[in-house]
């Protein structure tokens, strides 16, 4: 049986080598998107073009202290850095927290939690 969660993997590696086609491949065409920041669920062609305003702001972009673990219920937790750079050069980065719902291979729903305000500046590499 094929490792499920490598779908995460796979879409948010896609999102940082800034290949949306890629990305969107991971997601089954009904997928949602739902961020606490908004409480909004946001459908596929809506979560691209947000995942394509993060590739043009940031040239940079990456997951770092990456954990994640399967629920009883199937569906998977992920913490991680987004960590970022940007036009000027500054890294930065925010705790996110997501909750990863996969049927068949895809992923069907995703529920993030970031504190888009608690952004914190790395220091340079």
């Amino acid at each position: 049986m094929p490792d499920e969660g490598q779908v995460i993997e796979d879409a948010y590696g896609a999102m940082q080598r800034g290949d949306l086609v890629a990305a969107r491949a991971c997601f089954a065409p009904e997928a949602v998107v739902w961020h606490n920041f908004d409480r909004l669920d946001r459908n596929l062609d809506e979560t691209m073009a947000d995942w394509g305003g993060m590739i043009t702001a940031f040239p940079e972009r990456g997951l770092e202290q990456v954990s994640r673990v399967r629920t009883e219920s199937g569906s998977y937790v992920q913490q991680h850095l987004f960590v970022v750079r940007d036009a000027k050069g500054s890294r930065r980065a925010w705790p996110i927290c997501l909750i990863v719902r996969i049927e068949e291979e895809r992923i069907v729903r995703i529920e993030e939690y970031v504190d888009r305000a608690g952004s914190f500046e790395l220091q340079a590499d």
